[in-house]
């Protein structure tokens, strides 16, 4: 794509981004994509720092990543991203990323914008639905419908937030919930291959907050994950993760 609104951010994989198997791990890519993602958004003029200044601020509502292929330690990849299109709602943000040999993963973002005086949900406001840049006719498929529910828990486990997990929004970054759901899986998916992710962010979190992580095996590698507020009763993520 040769637009002046994607982003190619370049990185080489560090010895504290792999796993046991000197293997790019899913976080990481995550990680990556959102440092690009990040970079972006301030070049473009509309970063989280910018819609401060503003009153609001971007919020993931959901996220579905696709792993083709894996990188490892000292492999050089290209993570692209760019803002794809914007409705009423949600503003769409689209990742591919590359390694030494093609493609590795892609990724669709849904974004929400939120008042943060009011704390609450708003529509995209027209300074910002007039001025930032999409590429609306260059996206990936969107993706629609709703994740199935756990109908029963096959194991759970206990969170607390830290201030380290804090971004710069005052909730929890995104990438923990990753994490947490990925780690609160049985042991045997250690030797499979992660082939999607999709998670629906459904309310936050901050810091001391106490979350309980559910999972569901509903077929030989397929995962329903929910991550509840054990004081409130609410429901903070929705996913679902599929291996082979």
């Amino acid at each position: 794509m040769n637009d002046p609104i994607v982003e190619f951010e370049k990185f080489k994989i560090r010895v504290s981004e792999v796993n046991s198997k000197k293997e790019l791990t899913v976080p990481s890519m995550i990680n990556l994509m959102q440092e690009a993602a990040w970079n972006n958004a301030g070049r473009l003029g509309y970063s989280v720092y910018d819609l401060h200044e503003m009153g609001i601020t971007w919020i993931l509502y959901r996220m579905q990543l696709n792993i083709k292929d894996m990188a490892f330690h000292g492999d050089n990849i290209t993570v692209e991203t760019w803002p794809s299109g914007m409705d009423k709602y949600y503003v769409f943000r689209d990742f591919r990323v590359h390694g030494q040999n093609g493609l590795l993963a892609t990724a669709i973002s849904n974004w929400l914008v939120f008042d943060i005086k009011e704390r609450k949900l708003i529509s995209v406001p027209g300074y910002l639905s007039n001025n930032v840049p999409t590429a609306n006719n260059d996206h990936l498929p969107r993706v629609t419908g709703k994740l199935q529910k756990l109908s029963k828990v096959d194991s759970s486990v206990d969170i607390k937030v830290g201030w380290h997990q804090l971004d710069p929004n005052q909730h929890t970054n995104n990438l923990y919930y990753f994490i947490w759901i990925l780690e609160s899986l049985p042991e045997f998916t250690f030797h499979k291959k992660l082939r999607s992710v999709d998670i629906i962010f459904k309310s936050e979190s901050k810091q001391g907050d106490l979350l309980e992580c559910h999972v569901q095996q509903v077929e030989d590698c397929r995962f329903l994950h929910s991550i509840l507020n054990k004081k409130q009763g609410r429901q903070v993520i929705q996913g679902e993760t599929i291996w082979e």
